[in-house]
C-alpha cells in the first residue's frame, strides 16, 4: 500500500521540505476502543482528534504520520450504531456560556458522580429513585407538598431541641402499645377530654 502526499509542501526552519501526508477514505471493517482495521488489511489508530469511535462500515479519514496511519475523523455511517464520544483520560466540557443538553432520553452511567453546584432548579412532573442508602446533609431543610405519604418497616426520628407540629385535625393510632412519657406533661382543651379504657391507672 502506497501513500500519496499533498499539493503546498512548506519549508522547515532549516530551510528542508516538509511533506505534508495527504489524507484518504477508507471504510472501516472492525473497530476496537483505540484502533481499527481498514477494508485493506490495515490497522489505523484512532487520533485524539477523532471523538467519534468509528464503527464497522463508516468512512474515515486517515493521514499516515509518524510511521503509523491514523483515523482523525469519522466521514459517514450507514448503519444504525449509536454514535460514541471518545475521551481517552479525562474529559473536562467547560463552555463560557450556558451548556444545553437536549434528547427524549438521557441516560447517565458511572461508578462516583460528584456534583457541586450553587444552585439547583428542578422543573418535572414526576421522579422516581431506588437506592440502597440515602443521606441529605443541610442547614435547612424545606418541603412544600400536597400530601406527604411515608411507608417504611421501621422510623426513628431523633430532635435534639424543640419539635413543633401544627395540625387541623391529628390521628394517630397504634395497633399494639403507644407510649408517652415526658418529666413534664400538659394536656388542654378548649371543650373536653376523654379518656376510654377497660381500665384506667392514674398514679
Amino acid at each position: 500500500m502506497s501513500w500519496g502526499y499533498a499539493k503546498g509542501n512548506e519549508m522547515n526552519a532549516i530551510g528542508q521540505v516538509r511533506v505534508a501526508p495527504e489524507h484518504e477514505v477508507h471504510v472501516v471493517r472492525s473497530a476496537s476502543d483505540n484502533a481499527a482495521l481498514l477494508e485493506r488489511g490495515v490497522t489505523a489508530h484512532v487520533a485524539v482528534s477523532c471523538l467519534v469511535q468509528p464503527a464497522p462500515g463508516d468512512e474515515v479519514l486517515v493521514v499516515a504520520a509518524s510511521g503509523r496511519l491514523w483515523i482523525t475523523s469519522v466521514l459517514t455511517r450507514e448503519s444504525n450504531t449509536p454514535v460514541t464520544l471518545l475521551a481517552p483520560g479525562h474529559m473536562v466540557i467547560a463552555p463560557e456560556g450556558d451548556l444545553t443538553l437536549k434528547s427524549d432520553s438521557l441516560h447517565v452511567q458511572a461508578n462516583t458522580a460528584r456534583f457541586v453546584l450553587d444552585e439547583i432548579l428542578h422543573f418535572g412532573r414526576s421522579i422516581v429513585a431506588h437506592l440502597s442508602t440515602a443521606k441529605i446533609f443541610a442547614g435547612v431543610l424545606e418541603t412544600l407538598a400536597e400530601r406527604v405519604l411515608l411507608q417504611s418497616r421501621h422510623s426513628y426520628r431523633l430532635v435534639e431541641q424543640l419539635d413543633h407540629v401544627r395540625a387541623g385535625s391529628m390521628d394517630h393510632k397504634a395497633d399494639g402499645v403507644m407510649h408517652i412519657a415526658a418529666e413534664n406533661m400538659f394536656m388542654t382543651a378548649d371543650n373536653a377530654v376523654r379518656v376510654n379504657a377497660s381500665q384506667i391507672h392514674m398514679g
